[in-house]
């Protein structure tokens, strides 16, 4: 019974995304989630909706934030959305959370995106906000 609603609050929140009624998605998705904590597909969806509703709506940035953190921590092969969070960290001025996502990200044994130029740009962006020297961001820089 408990495994039948939880599909059918998946069901919803998938049709409510793909009907791009993101704030029900969102709401099916967390009620979802709540059953099944480690799905990290319906994370990823329930971080997806939650980033549309943030654009109007900037108190969800917030939650937002946390759930792309959870994803990568179910999933931590998850790049793209580790980049995005990353991305969205320095945005929101928290340069210490988007630095450990790009070292993950630019690490050869882990994300393995260190030859990407714009990576590269973001991660000097980032230690200039941290404060760091001039020379940690030309240095990434260069290896762009």
């Amino acid at each position: 019974q408990e495994r039948r609603q939880a599909g059918t609050l998946l069901d919803r929140a998938s049709a409510a995304a793909a009907q791009k009624d993101f704030s029900a998605a969102a709401d099916l998705y967390k009620n979802y989630l709540s059953v099944r904590p480690k799905d990290a597909d319906a994370t990823a969806g329930y971080a997806a909706a939650l980033e549309e509703v943030g654009k109007t709506k900037p108190a969800v940035r917030r939650t937002m934030l946390l759930a792309y953190d959870r994803l990568v921590q179910l999933d931590p092969a998850r790049v793209a959305e580790r980049r995005k969070l990353a991305a969205f960290y320095l945005a929101a001025d928290q340069t210490q959370n988007a630095r450990e996502h790009l070292k993950y990200l630019l690490n050869p044994a882990e994300g393995n995106q260190g030859d990407d130029p714009e990576l590269r740009e973001l991660a000097a962006t980032c230690e200039l906000q941290h404060g760091k020297k001039v020379a940690a961001a030309v240095e990434h820089l260069e290896a762009a």
